[in-house]
C-alpha cells in the first residue's frame, strides 16, 4: 500500500440506525473497517465484491493482530489514527530466535468522543 493513498471509500456511513466512519482502508482489500461512537470497529464490504460485513472487534483486537503477525496493513485516516490514541504493542517477531522491536506507539491526543 501507498502511503500517500487516499481511500475510495465513503468517510462516514448510516447502517443499522448507527453512524460508522471510516478508519483503515485498503483499497486493494474487499472491506474497509469502520468506528461507530462507542469504540467497535466492523468489517464494511464494498460494493460488488462478493463479500459479507462483518465485526471486527474493537482497538485492541488490532493490537493482537500486530502482536501476533508483525503488521496490519490497512492505512489509518484521521480517525483512524485518533482512535489510536494512546496505542502501544509489543512487536515480537520470531526468527531463528525472539526478538523484542520497538514499541508502536500512536501519539494524537482524543477521545472517541470527539470523534463523533
Amino acid at each position: 500500500m501507498k502511503l500517500d493513498q487516499q481511500p475510495s471509500s465513503p468517510l462516514e456511513i448510516t447502517q443499522r440506525n448507527k453512524t460508522l466512519k471510516l478508519a483503515f482502508f485498503d483499497n486493494e482489500s474487499s472491506w474497509d473497517l469502520y468506528v461507530d461512537k462507542d469504540g467497535a470497529l466492523s468489517s464494511i464490504a464494498k460494493p460488488n465484491c462478493g463479500a459479507k460485513d462483518s465485526g471486527f472487534g474493537d482497538r485492541n483486537h488490532i493490537s493482537r493482530l500486530i502482536s501476533r503477525y508483525g503488521n496490519f496493513e490497512y492505512a489509518p485516516t484521521n480517525v483512524g489514527l485518533r482512535l489510536m490514541e494512546g496505542f502501544h504493542c509489543d512487536l515480537t517477531f520470531i526468527l531463528n530466535k525472539k526478538s523484542t522491536s520497538p514499541w508502536l506507539k500512536f501519539n494524537v491526543k482524543t477521545t472517541i468522543e470527539e470523534i463523533f
